[in-house]
């Protein structure tokens, strides 16, 4: 199946799928396959399953490679963990940039009075006010952005890291006990039927390599005869 979008038609079709009609030409290969529910509630464990299925698929036959199943399973898991590590400081870049919008809203609002008489600047309470108003806005605002991205970090990140490496470890621990022994028997099968037809093949070709001798033999006598009938008519 070389093309991807009948390979995965394919696996969709192996949730309904429960019997084969007797007789058929069938080629028996061990696959994962996660129900229809599971499938459309976890897309990125259903992209592992995928790729997975699809190297059983292209190495039908030989001893699966426990470190080629890990290595699917590691990549998808690392782009999963990129997209969220990303996401994990944005409230507290939303709550810098917060600080800064409320800095330059209490400094735009300062009303600078000057008086003709000594040239004195001063500035009106309101005025003051309104600073203090701009720097506690971007204060809470940084105050919020750390907030949750602390909770975001410590809170929800981590547990959910150890969550999927447990997860992912008992993935691990079903391959190794439950997939790689049926790939590993097929595979000795495999070898089992090539060796009898190897010693099949041997004995049958020592069968004929005596054939061949007594015939060579007598060939060679043959030969013989007519050089003798050749030098008595010379």
């Amino acid at each position: 199946m070389s093309d991807l979008d009948q390979f995965e038609l394919y696996l969709e079709s192996l949730s309904t799928t429960t019997s084969a009609t007797s007789g058929a030409d069938f080629e028996m290969v061990e696959l994962l396959v996660l129900p229809a529910n599971t499938n459309k509630s976890h897309m990125d464990f259903f992209e592992v399953i995928k790729s997975t299925n699809a190297y059983l698929c292209k190495n039908k036959g030989s001893s699966a490679d426990f470190s080629i199943l890990k290595d699917t399973c590691e990549r998808h898991v690392e782009k999963v963990d990129n997209e969220i590590g990303n996401l994990i400081n944005v409230p507290l870049y939303i709550g810098l940039a917060g600080t800064f919008i409320g800095i330059i809203i209490g400094l735009s609002g300062i009303d600078f009075s000057t008086t003709t008489a000594g040239t004195t600047t001063t500035i009106s309470s309101d005025s003051i006010g309104h600073l203090l108003n701009g720097v506690i806005a971007a204060m809470v605002a940084s105050l919020v952005g750390l907030a949750f991205t602390v909770v975001n970090s410590a809170m929800i990140y981590k547990p959910a890291a150890y969550r999927n490496d447990t997860d992912k470890n008992h993935y691990y621990d079903f391959l190794q006990r439950e997939l790689l022994p049926y790939l590993n028997i097929g595979v000795s099968k495999s070898l089992g039927s090539f060796k009898d037809v190897l010693n099949h093949f041997i004995k049958k070709f020592g069968e004929n390599m005596g054939d061949y001798k007594d015939s060579g033999q007598l060939l060679n006598e043959n030969l013989k005869k007519q050089q003798t009938v050749l030098e008595e008519i010379k």
